[in-house]
């Protein structure tokens, strides 16, 4: 029932969160739940009608907060079990991959690494 799916929502939602150091934008939130669950966040049968009211419906799993250009991302609340896990996250050196600039006109990110690395041209199709 609605129960056990908010409890594997809040379960999932925290694992999503974990992963990132630095929070997941709203907007992204939802591909991120996916990628890493293999399933769609349905809100619907969370019990709530907006994105942004998931941090409202999980406040001890989910903290929300506007960041310097206005967009609204979503940070995990550690919990007794996950403060250790947090805490050791929060220490991470920033990977030494390199980030790829997004060309004007690509959209995925093998073409962006391409472009970026051998500066080949790409024609949108």
């Amino acid at each position: 029932g609605q129960v056990s799916t908010q409890s594997t929502g809040r379960t999932f939602c925290r694992s999503v969160l974990m992963s990132c150091n630095h929070g997941v934008p709203a907007t992204r939130f939802p591909a991120e739940y996916e990628q890493a669950t293999g399933q769609v966040l349905d809100i619907k049968t969370l019990g709530i009608k907006k994105l942004s009211h998931l941090p409202r419906l999980m406040p001890d799993v989910i903290r929300a907060e506007e960041n310097a250009q206005g967009m609204l991302v979503f940070y995990v609340v550690a919990d007794d079990k996950t403060a250790h896990i947090a805490k050791m996250k929060s220490k991470e050196k920033p990977s030494n991959k390199k980030k790829y600039r997004q060309p004007p006109g690509v959209k995925c990110q093998l073409c962006a690494y391409l472009w970026n690395r051998f500066k080949m041209i790409f024609i949108d199709f």
